[in-house]
């Protein structure tokens, strides 16, 4: 009997070993399966995370430099380089910090933006009206300025990462602020005429539907106002005054016109027009434009020639320097002298047949002197509404879009 069952146990016939390699195999053949899904998943995971990480930066890189336009509007005198990269050095007129946009959207859990990653952005005029509203294979060879001055630029962001690329486009426009100033004909630390006399030199607003006054800064001395006097120093009777309508008041605690970050945007402005003058340029060779930024020291005189127009006025800023019209030199606009030191020397001064026609502010104690021979200042309310400023550049509704790459 155990001879019997040994010999069976000996026998080798019988399914049980290719039943076991064939559940093997099939075990084997549903792993291999299950792990190429999942690393299919794992791939098709990481492709994506790559491409929402370029789209993120180019994203990121074309509102970074919506924030620059904002702040510094490409015109034909500043323009803006061709483009801007990852690779520009810092502080690049047009081009918004490296640094700062990486770190708007590189952190440890972005492995894909921690080395190879980069960017290009370019900012192009957008043509003529007819195609201005699209971006099309013309766009690109427009200028990098706003050539048509119509407040609107396409800006272009491409960006790679991990060698994914993402391409998007959006029309940025200008926004204008208005910048909001007392209007008064004069106002000043002080005002005075060169001489008396019975005639009419500052006219506040005979002819205007709302009228203007001068405002003082300073207190008058007894038996002012008098043609001379320190404060308000113009003549007045019973038959005819120097300032008609007659509206000269002190109001001691009136601020200065603007405030410093007004004054910067309108620097800036200037700077875009080309309009500016450092200090170490001299007196303007002309005062017509929307803004003109003087910051010489000098005292700048002119005796012919008119500046802008009734329907086009314009507004000057002295920082430091003195301003004189004489001979038979116009202004249409507005003047407004810093007077940063507070003096209480004239900065602004109108003799002659020169005339203003519109307003003047001096800061501080600063005076305003007017009425060598005739009228010299006529309130023109016009005068305020050019006080705009860039606002936000904001983006066109309907108008962003992603490219194909490279196209």
């Amino acid at each position: 009997m155990i001879t019997s069952i040994i010999s069976n146990l000996r026998r080798e016939e019988g399914w049980v070993v290719v039943t076991a390699v064939i559940v093997m195999g099939l075990m084997m053949g549903i792993g291999l399966a299950t792990y190429s899904t999942v690393g299919t998943q794992q791939t098709q995971s990481r492709v994506e995370r790559e491409r929402d990480s370029s789209f993120n930066l180019s994203e990121s890189a074309l509102y970074a430099e919506a924030f620059v336009l904002g702040q510094d509007w490409p015109t034909a005198a500043n323009q803006y380089p061709s483009q801007c990269t990852q690779a520009t050095v810092p502080g690049t007129r047009g081009c918004p910090a490296p640094s700062d946009l990486r770190n708007a959207v590189d952190s440890p859990a972005l492995p894909d933006l921690s080395a190879g990653a980069g960017w290009t952005i370019r900012v192009r005029d957008n043509g003529s009206p007819a195609t201005g509203n699209d971006y099309d294979s013309t766009t690109d060879s427009q200028p990098n300025y706003d050539a048509n001055e119509d407040g609107k630029l396409w800006v272009r962001a491409d960006a790679v990462a991990k060698g994914r690329s993402r391409s998007i486009v959006g029309l940025l426009e200008l926004e204008q602020v208005g910048e909001s100033v007392p209007q008064n004909v004069i106002t000043a630390g002080r005002f005075r005429t060169s001489n008396s006399g019975n005639k009419v030199v500052v006219d506040t607003g005979t002819g205007s539907a709302t009228g203007s006054q001068v405002v003082v800064r300073c207190t008058p001395g007894a038996g002012e106002p008098q043609a001379g006097s320190d404060c308000m120093g113009y003549d007045r009777d019973q038959q005819r005054t120097q300032v008609s309508p007659d509206r000269v008041y002190s109001v001691p605690t009136t601020p200065n016109v603007m405030t410093n970050t007004q004054v910067g945007v309108l620097k800036r402005k200037a700077v875009n027009n080309g309009t500016y003058y450092g200090e170490n340029a001299g007196c303007p060779p002309s005062l017509t434009g929307e803004v003109v930024f003087v910051e010489t020291e000098s005292h700048c005189r002119y005796m012919t020639r008119s500046f802008n127009t009734a329907a086009s006025p314009g507004v000057v800023i002295f920082t430091n320097g003195t301003l004189e019209l004489n001979g038979n030199a116009t202004y249409h606009g507005f003047v407004y002298m810093l007077n940063p030191d507070d003096s209480d020397a004239t900065r602004f001064t109108v003799h002659g047949n020169a005339l203003l026609i519109g307003a003047a502010s001096v800061d501080g104690d600063g005076g305003v002197e007017t009425g060598s021979s005739k009228l010299n200042i006529i309130f023109n309310g016009a005068a305020f509404p050019p006080l705009t400023t860039y606002g936000a550049a904001g983006l066109v509704q309907n108008s962003w879009r992603e490219l194909t790459p490279g196209t």
